[in-house]
C-alpha cells in the first residue's frame, strides 16, 4: 500500500485527505504545521508539527517510505513549499500541488498590489485606520507605526502586549459573510485593508465588502513558487492520487 504525503494547511487540504480515510489502496499521512490552535485531525494518521527543514523532510520521506508528495499548503508558505520541491527532486519521489486561485480584481475595486509587507505599509498615511487581515506572522511589522490605527484579526486568540501602535484586536475563523465585514469596517471607521491575496471564499466576504464600501484593498501579491505538477481543483488532485500507481 502505497504512502502517500499531504503537506497541509489549508481546507482543500483537508478535503483532500476526507476523501481517502476509508480507502484500501493508498496509506494518507496528512501533516499540519501546527500553527493554529486545536487542528482539526482529519486522519489517523495525521501528524502536526514542521519536519526541521529539508533535511527533516527528507528523513521523514525517506524513513516513512513515501511513494507521493502532495503539496496543499497555504499559498503564502514559501518555505515548506520550496523544501517540498527540493526534497523530491533530490530523492526522486513525485510531488503535485495544489495551487489556489488568486482572487481577481473587480473594475469596481480600488486595489495597490505591493511585493512585501514593508511596501504596503507606505502607502498607509498618518492617522489612518487600517484592517490588517494578515494573520500572526508578520504584526511586527507595524508595531512601532505610533500615528496610526489597526484592527487587528487573526484565527486564534494571541497575546499583542507588545504591540505599540494603536489598535483593537478581535479574532475569528471563517467564512465570513459579507455583513460581517460590513459591521467591523464601518463600526471600526476603517479606511485601509492590508491583505495577502489567498484565494477562496472563507475569507473573500472582506474584498466584496470594501469593494461596497468603496475603501482601498492593499493586496500583498503572492509568491510563485510552484512544482512542475499543478492542480488548480481539488477534483483534479482526487482524480491523480486515484490513478497513481
Amino acid at each position: 500500500m502505497p504512502n502517500i504525503l499531504i503537506i497541509g494547511g489549508i481546507a482543500e487540504a483537508n478535503k483532500i485527505a476526507c476523501h481517502f480515510i476509508n480507502n484500501k489502496k493508498y496509506n494518507i499521512i496528512l501533516s499540519l504545521a501546527g500553527r493554529t490552535i486545536n487542528p482539526r485531525i482529519i486522519t489517523p494518521n495525521t501528524r502536526i508539527g514542521g519536519f526541521g527543514g529539508t533535511e527533516g523532510l527528507e528523513n521523514f520521506i525517506h524513513t516513512r517510505d513515501i511513494a507521493l508528495i502532495v503539496d496543499a499548503t497555504h499559498p503564502y508558505a514559501t518555505n515548506i513549499s520550496r523544501n517540498a520541491i527540493q526534497t523530491s527532486e533530490k530523492l526522486k519521489v513525485p510531488i503535485i500541488s495544489y495551487i489556489r486561485r488568486e482572487w481577481k480584481r473587480s473594475y469596481l475595486d480600488n486595489w495597490i498590489d505591493v511585493k512585501t509587507f514593508e511596501d504596503a505599509i507606505k502607502y498607509l498615511p498618518k492617522f489612518s485606520r487600517t484592517f490588517l487581515s494578515l494573520g500572526k506572522q508578520n504584526l511586527d511589522l507595524f508595531s512601532n507605526l505610533k500615528k496610526h490605527w489597526f484592527l487587528i484579526r487573526t484565527i486564534d486568540k494571541i497575546q499583542l502586549d507588545t504591540f505599540k501602535a494603536s489598535h483593537r484586536y478581535i479574532y475569528g475563523k471563517g467564512p465570513f459573510t459579507i455583513l460581517d465585514e460590513l459591521l467591523i469596517m464601518k463600526n471600526n471607521r476603517i479606511d485601509y485593508i492590508i491583505t495577502r491575496n489567498s484565494g477562496g471564499n472563507d475569507t473573500y466576504a472582506k474584498i466584496l465588502a470594501a469593494r461596497y464600501l468603496k475603501k482601498t484593498v492593499i493586496v500583498i501579491k503572492r509568491p510563485k513558487i510552484f512544482s512542475n505538477n499543478n492542480f488548480y481543483d481539488t477534483k483534479s488532485i482526487i482524480q491523480y492520487i486515484n490513478d497513481f500507481n
